[in-house]
C-alpha cells in the first residue's frame, strides 16, 4: 500500500467510525494555527511575528478535537515515514 492509499484508507476509516457513531472525546485541540474552543479567544493585546490562531467556536469541542486528532494522524503518518509531495505521482 502506498502513502496515498494509506491516507485514503485512513479517511475511509474515520468516515465509517463517525457514521457508526463510534467517535470519542479529546482534550481541546490547539495546533497548526487553530484552536477549538467553546468561548472564543481573547482579543490580541499586542502584535508579534506570529499571527493569532484561528478559533473554531463550537459546543462540540471534545468531539471536533477528536476529529482533528484523527485527521492529524492520517496525514502526519506519511510525513513521519519520509513521504513528501515532491515524491507523489503527478496529479495526486
Amino acid at each position: 500500500m502506498n502513502d496515498l492509499d494509506a491516507i485514503r484508507a485512513g479517511l475511509r476509516g474515520i468516515d465509517q467510525r463517525v457514521a457508526a457513531g463510534q467517535y470519542a472525546r479529546a482534550r481541546p485541540w490547539g495546533g497548526a494555527g487553530v484552536v477549538v474552543t467553546e468561548t472564543g479567544l481573547p482579543a490580541d493585546r499586542h502584535r508579534d511575528f506570529y499571527s493569532s490562531p484561528r478559533a473554531i467556536v463550537t459546543p462540540y469541542v471534545e468531539t471536533l478535537s477528536w476529529l482533528f486528532e484523527q485527521l492529524w494522524e492520517v496525514f502526519a503518518r506519511p510525513r513521519r515515514l519520509g513521504w513528501s509531495r515532491a515524491a507523489a505521482p503527478p496529479g495526486s
